[in-house]
């Protein structure tokens, strides 16, 4: 065999190699992807099964994704019925209001997912 006969073979080796590794690579992300996409889902329908009795305002903020204080605001507005049980507790909204919010607010149901 001579010198370009093996470097030829030396080229089509680590081609090869080269497709193997992309070949793996594009099978971890399809299944990073599902894992992903099942992940999504997953907190979609926890976030619904976490609305208690009455929910801190942080809570709230964090189901809606949205600011403390854009739920604050809309405490302050009237669009968010709340009651304060303390000042240290801070404001609670009922889980009867959030609801009622969320029919009237559809863009905010929708992060959610279904109620």
């Amino acid at each position: 065999m001579d010198n370009k006969e093996f470097k030829r073979r030396s080229i089509v080796e680590h081609i090869k190699k080269l497709n193997y590794e992309i070949y793996m690579y594009e099978s971890f992300l399809e299944n990073a992807k599902e894992e992903l996409a099942c992940l999504k889902e997953s907190l979609k329908e926890s976030t619904v099964l976490c609305i208690d009795d009455f929910n801190t305002v942080e809570k709230v903020a964090g189901l809606l994704n949205v600011n403390k204080e854009t739920v604050r605001r809309w405490c302050r507005n009237g669009k968010l019925e709340a009651i304060m049980r303390s000042k240290k507790e801070g404001l609670v909204i009922s889980s009867e209001s959030l609801l009622r919010f969320l029919e009237e607010h559809p863009k905010y149901k929708n992060l959610c997912g279904e109620i």
